[in-house]
């Protein structure tokens, strides 16, 4: 059965298993009854990622729902497919949509995901799907995400597209990274300048060219998002960043520790040839209130990566992922750095785990020093720590070597360094073995 409840109305649409309660017969309320049923459980359900599955339900216990449940299942639309079958799923794709306009009219945001192929590193899935995506009018569509391949003719089409707002580019995330044509490299510059677009992510790719991330003039700073990940080097700097960019408007970064690095070089690039000023640009992200920064293990990149962090003085939000998921002789944490510099940061969030990394003692003490660089009172008011645990693996977060950190966590957390904490959320998360073809660095929310 469900039920909807708004204010004080109660509107109750029963199986035939509860056809002896009083109640209206599914099939004689109004339509717009069932669209309203739809919408609640898209809305109510959307955080938690589970809202496919009851639609999906929903549409398989009555006719009535499924009109709306279809629309609403095609606002977000992914073509996942191996290199060898993208032309047959591209194809099926196409006529689908084409048997039903309110799907095309109503669909946000659309994606294409190869999987991981060693033999073919960059597939023209763009000119595959050119002749394809050429004919739907995606007017409404705000998203777009194109990952592991090569996609220089949806590129060019993306262009004619004002209204977009997020964009999402990944290559074959290994350790080559996938190298960008130079038309490639163009079209996204120009796409980077379009003043629709919001967010930007740019993942697993080499040659990273700076005006990807600086834009070519001053009055393409309309950026409120990038996600920068998987990219080894840099391509030259062009002269018409010299000087420096101005500051950004940027809100939100997403980055590893990797990209914190390759952005630092940019930077001291940018401000030569005065070496007393490489360590003074931190004003180029004035605006940051949230940052996400991922740590892949790299014992170079962990300066940069604080640096970073510390330079953003108006960080209201900080997450730091897989923090202690890699063993060091040193500590994780630079020594001079510290968690009460960040005056206006008032969200912690740690998001951990023991899937490629030490056990779990390791992960609680990175937390533990991490807490207690507060040399003064911090005026964090949430922390919440997540821990990804593999179904088949060892969960040793009660033993008494991890029990000393925990307590000596809750020690830090009820003393005078955090006197305005209100929330302390611990979520653990038993996770299922998955497909590494699967994983997909690139998150854009």
């Amino acid at each position: 059965m469900f039920r909807l409840r708004r204010s004080t109305s109660d509107i109750r649409v029963e199986t035939s298993e509860d056809s002896h309660l009083q109640s209206p017969e599914p099939h004689r309320l109004p339509q717009e009854i069932f669209d309203l049923i739809v919408d609640f459980i898209a809305s109510h359900k959307r955080e938690s990622n589970e809202w496919r599955d009851t639609l999906v339900s929903c549409t398989s216990a009555f006719r009535s729902l499924r009109s709306r449940a279809v629309v609403m299942l095609f606002k977000e639309v992914e073509l996942r497919t191996n290199p060898f079958n993208i032309q047959r799923r591209a194809a099926r794709l196409l006529k689908v949509l084409k048997g039903d306009l309110r799907l095309v009219e109503n669909m946000h945001s659309f994606t294409v995901s190869l999987s991981f192929d060693r033999h073919h590193p960059a597939v023209r899935a763009g000119q595959i799907l050119h002749p394809r995506y050429r004919r739907l009018a995606l007017s409404a569509v705000d998203t777009i995400r194109l990952k592991r391949g090569s996609f220089l003719e949806i590129l060019e089409l993306i262009l004619t597209h004002s209204q977009l707002r997020t964009l999402g580019v990944e290559g074959n995330y290994n350790w080559e990274g996938q190298l960008l044509s130079r038309k490639e490299k163009e079209t996204l510059i120009a796409i980077r300048s379009m003043p629709s677009i919001k967010t930007l992510g740019l993942c697993g790719i080499n040659h990273l060219d700076p005006r990807m991330f600086f834009g070519n003039r001053p009055s393409e700073n309309t950026l409120d998002k990038i996600v920068l990940d998987g990219m080894l080097n840099y391509g030259p700097i062009p002269n018409n960043l010299v000087p420096p960019p101005p500051p950004s408007n940027i809100t939100s970064v997403q980055l590893s520790d990797r990209s914190c690095r390759l952005l630092d070089f940019m930077m001291q690039r940018l401000h030569e040839p005065s070496p007393l000023s490489i360590r003074t640009y931190p004003t180029y992200f004035p605006a940051l209130k949230k940052l996400k920064i991922s740590y892949v293990g790299s014992l170079g990149d962990l300066t940069a990566m604080w640096y970073f962090i510390t330079t953003a003085t108006s960080l209201e939000s900080l997450e730091l992922e897989h923090i202690g998921n890699y063993g060091t002789r040193q500590s994780v944490v630079e020594s001079v750095w510290c968690l009460s510099d960040l005056g206006a940061l008032r969200h912690l969030k740690f998001s951990t785990g023991t899937r490629d990394g030490p056990k779990s003692r390791r992960n609680i003490q990175v937390i533990m020093e991490i807490l207690r660089s507060s040399r003064e009172p911090s005026a964090i008011q949430s922390l919440a720590i997540d821990f990804d645990i593999p179904a088949n693996g060892e969960i040793d977060l009660t033993q008494n070597s991890v029990k000393q950190y925990w307590e000596q966590v809750e020690r830090i957390l009820t003393g005078p360094q955090f006197p305005a904490l209100r929330s302390v959320k611990i979520n653990i998360k038993v996770a299922r073995p998955s497909d590494d073809d699967d994983i997909s660095m690139l998150c854009l929310h």
